[in-house]
């Protein structure tokens, strides 16, 4: 879906720095407010999660609640040089589990400490990281604080409402004309209220820690988190550089990456974005100048992709196909890999429908129709996606990070036309992915024994990955040594 017309009335009535009680609300919504109203029907939004019962949500928030209580940590932080965000979606590698994006970095700078908030309810241990802090505790104090605000409707609750109100309501209108969508203005509103009350708490928070730790540096991955956000917010009022490490795709419809021209200094936003290739750098266009956004390459799918070399596509002369799924488009996309298995032999094709960690709980309940004996199912993270693209030589998804590395294993590639698909146009125009539109046609392209007809070479990943980030890190600590000498000697010839 374009974007277009969402960024025109976003930079019309100025959202990015509309300020309501000293909180930019828009900047912390977006994202989702883009995904989950104008594009909720186009990406199945609505269907993608096993439905809990309300005493089940109550029963693991208790867990949830007791766990960090016991656990928290992040009072603790002490002065560190970097500050690395982590992805809370680790990896198993060998015996621990890995943040696939900052840990090769934690070797290199001893002086930094990590900064982690759980995923699905938990933290996934043994890590490597010695000094890890656990945002939990700030999270669940300012999600309750707000939430018992908003559902007591108590005077600070409605006074911000009704600033809010005041300020959104026509541009909420003018979205919901151009995209033809229902925007639900009071509850958009009463969402934005929630989150002016939960971050005044959680700014307040993480600036005692932030000033405790006196970093030099911070290196996050998923800037559009509340907390990355927050933390951008401290570090430019300190002048302390900020970098995102690009963790996904970027991509037109990508709302997290894509600012009109003029918008001005975001203060929610990184200082400088490092991205896999220049491929990357021209499918975002970003609220920072364009020296700053760097070409660094991928550290962990450069390692993975130099262990796990393609040797055979085969298993006793069966060819594996992989299917790489989404939360977002998951039920869709296993009923192309249901009907394709019903069209395929068996015993010269083998399905592997690789689910996404966000989709491994309960999806024997959710997608009944991969329960079949040709279709082997990978839910758990003790397995590597890697392992599985050596062993195929052909790929299936809708708009997945994966594709790309698939590509980069050398897998013939199939795109299912559907949700957020459009956003591949170019990779399949560029001859390096084929669309589909049902299984059908899918089977069609198989049996015809098909072939990338282009190389994708190193046009998504730049190489020496690890060593260009170092090389990057490392410029911007000396830049701001020389900063601090700098405003030292300042400082003194003024006295």
């Amino acid at each position: 879906m374009e974007i277009d017309g969402f960024l025109r009335i976003e930079h019309k009535y100025n959202l990015y720095h509309l300020d309501v009680d000293g909180v930019q609300p828009w900047m912390y919504y977006r994202f989702k407010f883009w995904n989950y109203q104008i594009c909720k029907d186009l990406l199945s939004l609505s269907n993608t999660l096993q439905k809990k019962s309300k005493l089940h949500r109550l029963g693991k928030q208790l867990k949830s609640a007791l766990r960090i209580i016991l656990n928290s940590n992040i009072r603790q932080a002490h002065k560190a040089d970097i500050i690395f965000y982590a992805h809370p979606r680790r990896i198993k590698t060998d015996s621990y589990y890995e943040c696939i994006y900052t840990d090769c970095l934690l070797d290199r700078y001893p002086q930094s400490i990590v900064f982690e908030e759980p995923f699905q309810n938990q933290h996934l241990t043994p890590i490597k990281a010695s000094h890890i802090y656990y945002t939990d505790l700030f999270q669940i104090r300012a999600a309750l604080y707000s939430r018992i605000q908003r559902h007591l409707k108590t005077p600070k609750y409605q006074r911000i409402y009704t600033q809010i109100q005041k300020a959104f309501e026509e541009p909420l209108k003018e979205i919901g004309f151009t995209y033809g969508v229902p925007v639900s203005c009071d509850k958009t509103c009463a969402d934005l209220t929630e989150i002016v009350l939960e971050i005044r708490i959680l700014r307040k928070e993480l600036k005692k820690v932030f000033e405790k730790i006196q970093p030099r540096l911070i290196v996050e991955v998923v800037y559009y988190n509340k907390r990355c956000m927050i933390l951008n917010e401290l570090a430019k009022e300190k002048g302390i550089p900020t970098i995102e490490l690009q963790h996904g795709t970027m991509h037109a419809a990508h709302a997290a990456y894509q600012f009109p021209d003029g918008c001005g200094v975001i203060s929610q936003f990184p200082d400088y974005v490092f991205v896999f290739s220049e491929y990357w750098k021209k499918c975002a266009h970003l609220p920072i100048a364009d020296e700053r956004i760097k070409v660094t390459g991928y550290p962990y799918f450069e390692r993975q992709l130099n262990q796990y070399r393609k040797d055979s596509c085969e298993t006793n002369g069966v060819k594996n196909i992989i299917f790489v799924s989404q939360g977002t488009i998951g039920g869709e996309l296993s009923c192309l890999a249901s009907e394709l298995c019903d069209l395929l032999d068996e015993t010269k094709y083998h399905i592997i429908y690789k689910l996404h960690p966000g989709e491994y709980v309960g999806w024997r309940d959710r997608n009944t129709n991969l329960l079949k004996r040709n279709i082997e199912v990978i839910d758990s993270l003790e397995h590597n996606i890697y392992e599985f693209f050596s062993m195929c030589s052909i790929q299936v998804g809708v708009y997945s990070t994966a594709i790309y590395e698939g590509l980069g294993f050398g897998l013939t590639t199939y795109i299912y036309d559907i949700g957020h698909a459009d956003t591949l146009a170019e990779l399949c125009q560029q001859g390096y992915a084929v669309y589909v539109r049902n299984a059908e046609e899918l089977y069609a392209h198989i049996i015809a024994d098909e072939t990338n007809p282009k190389d994708c070479g190193n046009a998504f990943w730049k190489m020496n990955a690890l060593e260009n980030i170092c090389e990057e890190i490392e410029h911007l600590l000396i830049e701001g040594t020389d900063n601090e000498n700098t405003d030292s000697d300042s400082r003194q010839r003024r006295i």
